[in-house]
């Protein structure tokens, strides 16, 4: 773990250092018009700022309900467990449900072995609630807002994600959904770039 730590740190260094040289070599390698290179730098630059930008915003959701719902089915501490949902929701193969489900499991066990039914209906609830509440959004909010900011259908969006993570893990989370929206984009460069090999009046 800290060598590929490492090699992370050493690449994004190396990457922000001498990024604009280094696209600007990919950009002279396109057999494309600059206008067309553009549009595929553009598009890249777009869906990478939107899957992180959704990602986010999901995940202070995600926590804020959990919070909510730790609070309403008495949890104790549920501030503190709202901002390790927060945490863990940024982490794809983790997510708000390795808070909840624990917490709800948790409620469950201690009701059923103390007799108290009102607890166990407690843990129930929050079982519930995280299924379909807290972790529910993250299926249906998450591809939406990244479809709208990079302006990519969101049933394109939700292929890239859970492809990109059967395919490369964690880091599938991010380059999944780029790599339709750069598949997207090409396939509508291709179009234009017929339409405007056509003679007039064709």
């Amino acid at each position: 773990i800290v060598l590929h730590i490492f090699i992370m740190f050493f690449i994004m260094y190396y990457t922000f250092k001498d990024g604009k040289v280094l696209i600007e070599k990919i950009k002279a390698g396109f057999p494309l018009q600059k206008h067309r290179q553009d549009a595929l730098i553009d598009q890249f630059n777009q869906v990478a700022s939107a899957v992180i930008y959704g990602t986010v915003v999901v995940a202070v959701l995600q926590a804020v309900l959990a919070g909510i719902g730790f609070y309403l089915f008495g949890v104790p501490s549920p501030v503190t467990w709202a901002i390790v949902t927060l945490v863990v929701s940024l982490v794809p193969f983790l997510g708000p449900f390795a808070v909840w489900l624990p917490a709800s499991v948790l409620l469950m066990l201690n009701g059923y072995y103390s007799g108290d039914n009102l607890i166990l209906l407690r843990g129930i609830g929050l079982f519930l609630y995280g299924l379909l509440v807290i972790s529910g959004i993250d299926n249906v909010l998450k591809p939406r807002i990244i479809a709208k900011k990079a302006r990519v259908h969101p049933a394109l969006v939700l292929i890239g994600i859970i492809g990109g993570m059967n395919f490369l893990g964690i880091v599938g989370f991010i380059i999944g959904p780029v790599i339709i929206a750069m598949l997207v984009t090409a396939y509508e460069t291709y179009l234009h770039g017929r339409s405007e090999e056509k003679p007039a009046g064709q």
